[in-house]
């Protein structure tokens, strides 16, 4: 799809096409930013130098009165550019200027040894002499000064710029088109803010351009990767921002203080008030802030709007509305569901040629053969049957194991369902935002059919976690005798969980989803939560068409 670009190109995202047109088309077209420290440092460097100059320029530039110019901004449309000039130094001697580039890291050493500056910082200061002789400053030299050494190293200047206008004709070129293919085995990746989001040996990997012979030097971090989830449970509470912490109080009392930076969740179930200005601090730092009923019903979620992803949300209602290619995509998801399943009663209380693991491995491999949602939900709904008749063999507490004779809902009906149905909630509740920070659509799904209130592509996601997560979670809890049956409250409407109850399921569910595991394709470790956000990367993928295939999560 043929994109409209602006007019004017910033230079910096120039310095961003030369160092990897991959990076340019995330920051300049889809408006994906990660600040990580490198960034933080970078933006530190130039803060303390872009100070701007303040001058009424048609008079002072003429007496020759100005010997620096901070944070100049200047545009041309005739070369189709902008940007903004850190420091012009005049010259005393002859009235010319200098430009001066500020960077936060080190120069490159050339094969002698000595400093030498980046080819992308090259171009980028090249730009700055293009764009500032074009609004008749007469430039002399130009020089880049690294923070990190602080060290300045001066760039010749020739007569290149034909060259400078074909590498700003090829910065739009590829701004207006498709997403560019990652660079591979590079080490620039290793130091650009984005690779969590790029993810290039993977992307390479579900393209299929080329599967991976080399080491992946290190897992791909998401940013606030540690961040911790907030859960609120009191209804008097009360959740304000002082200066740079989230506080919660309760009636008066100061209870906890929690670092913004920190927190990557809200969860609030019940009557727990917030003040505007900490909803709009979660706004700003994109917290999630989720709402349950006291009982543990999904009611909502806060969000921002969405300021990237058309592409992928394009390609995502085109393929929800063709139903071969949604179960083409579905049927990986579902074949991991059942093997993931099969794994857990295997580990827990099945003995290796036990009938329902039998049945059940039949199961998988007729997922292969599905050709519409309707035959695949309900391959995936014999599966499950089976997998429940069973799930009471894996807990060791008979109270609970006897209690259990099957998953019901809506409402949940003894103990084990009631913390099922909970965790399935948070669970599609988290996914259905991970989706949303990522560009897609939580309410378009491929084999859920969408319905009103209803995260049809976080439950598309879910299955195959389900058993990895929520139910590992259920199990973990009941075995260890973390609850008994007095934390539960059991009414003619159904059974949910008391606050004990609620603390026991939240602190096993918590260290779950920070559990680290190896992944079974790429060999690195990270935690659970990190491993969704990668799958829904690889979906996001598939409906930009950079990959056809689904790669789903399986255990052994």
């Amino acid at each position: 799809m043929k994109k409209k670009i602006p007019e004017l190109i910033p230079i910096r995202r120039i310095h961003n096409y030369v160092y990897c047109p991959r990076l340019m088309y995330f920051q300049f077209v889809e408006n994906i930013f990660v600040y990580d420290s490198n960034v933080v440092a970078g933006e530190m460097t130039h803060k303390r130098v872009d100070k701007p100059t303040v001058t009424f320029f048609s008079e002072e530039i003429e007496n020759n009165s100005l010997e620096k110019i901070r944070s100049l901004a200047l545009e041309s449309a005739d070369i189709g550019i902008c940007g903004v000039i850190d420091l012009l130094e005049r010259n005393p001697n002859d009235g010319s200027w200098t430009i001066y580039d500020y960077k936060h890291g080190s120069p490159a050493k050339d094969i002698h040894g000595n400093d030498c500056a980046k080819e992308a910082d090259i171009i980028q200061i090249k730009m700055y002499v293009l764009l500032a002789r074009h609004h008749q400053y007469n430039i002399s030299a130009a020089k880049i000064y690294y923070a990190e050494t602080k060290t300045s190293v001066t760039v010749t200047l020739g007569n290149n710029e034909n060259d400078l206008l074909k590498i700003i004709s090829d910065v739009k070129n590829a701004a207006s088109g498709e997403l560019p293919d990652p660079l591979e085995n590079d080490n620039r990746c290793l130091f650009c803010s984005m690779n969590s989001v790029c993810l290039p040996e993977e992307s390479l990997y579900w393209k299929k351009q080329k599967k991976i012979t080399y080491p992946i030097s290190r897992p791909p971090l998401a940013e606030n990767v540690s961040g911790e989830v907030l859960i609120i449970h009191e209804p008097q509470a009360w959740i304000s921002k002082k200066g740079d912490m989230i506080v919660i109080s309760v009636n008066g009392n100061n209870v906890s203080k929690h670092p913004i930076h920190l927190l990557k969740s809200i969860f609030i179930y019940g009557a727990a008030q917030l003040s505007t200005q900490a909803l709009c601090c979660c706004l700003t730092e994109n917290i999630q802030v989720i709402f349950f009923t006291p009982a543990g019903k999904f009611i909502g979620k806060l969000d921002t709007l969405s300021i990237s992803g058309l592409d992928s949300r394009h390609g995502q209602y085109k393929i929800a509305e063709s139903e071969s290619h949604s179960v083409k995509i579905a049927i990986p998801m579902i074949r991991a569901k059942i093997s993931n399943q099969r794994v857990l009663l295997q580990r827990n209380c099945c003995p290796k040629n036990n009938d329902a693991l039998n049945l059940m491995r039949g199961l998988r491999k007729m997922t292969t053969d599905a050709q519409t949602r309707e035959e695949l939900q309900g391959i995936e709904g014999k599966a499950a049957a089976i997998y429940f008749e069973n799930f009471s063999l894996m807990l060791r507490n008979d109270d609970f194991a006897k209690r259990f004779t099957g998953r019901n809902r809506r409402p949940p009906l003894d103990p084990v369902n009631a913390m099922l149905s909970l965790g399935y909630s948070v669970l599609s509740s988290e996914i259905a935002g991970i989706c949303s920070a990522v560009g897609l659509d939580a309410a378009c799904g491929l084999l859920h059919a969408p319905r009103f209130g209803r995260a049809a592509l976080a439950l598309d996601i879910m299955e195959e976690f389900r058993p990895l997560i929520v139910d590992s979670v259920v199990i973990s809890v009941i075995n260890r005798n973390a609850v008994d049956l007095d934390d539960f409250i059991f009414l003619s409407q159904g059974c949910s969980l008391k606050k004990s109850a609620h603390h026991a399921f939240w602190s096993t569910y918590a260290r779950r989803m920070s559990e680290e595991l190896i992944h079974p394709t790429f060999g690195y470790r990270m935690s659970y939560r990190r491993l969704i956000e990668i799958q829904i990367r690889q979906l996001w993928r598939i409906f930009r068409g950079d990959c056809t295939e689904y790669f789903p999560i399986v255990t052994r």
